[in-house]
């Protein structure tokens, strides 16, 4: 086999994926922090899943784990606004 006779270029993501790539990208977490927490349920709801079956917040997280692993996830490093709130108040002067 050559490689002429592969497809070296990603497809683009289904329209469905793609309000779950914006779901995720409004939430603004990293997705190794966001399983069961609120805002992956209120990401789960953005991108048309139903954030009260369990089943349907397991498929979203399979499909965002599989979006990453097809590099069509944008990697997220800052941590959560609440969490950037509580350090910086815990510091004492």
């Amino acid at each position: 086999m050559t490689t002429d006779q592969f497809q070296w270029e990603a497809q683009p993501p289904s329209a469905e994926d793609q309000r779950l790539i914006d779901a995720y990208l409004e939430i603004g977490l990293p997705l190794d922090g966001l399983a069961y927490t609120d805002q992956f349920k209120e990401l789960a709801k953005r991108a048309g899943f139903d954030p009260t079956d369990d089943s349907s917040l397991r498929m979203a997280y399979r499909r965002l784990l599989a979006l990453r692993k097809r590099a069509l996830l944008p990697r997220i490093y800052a941590s959560s606004p609440s969490a950037a709130s509580a350090s910086s108040s815990d510091v004492e002067e």
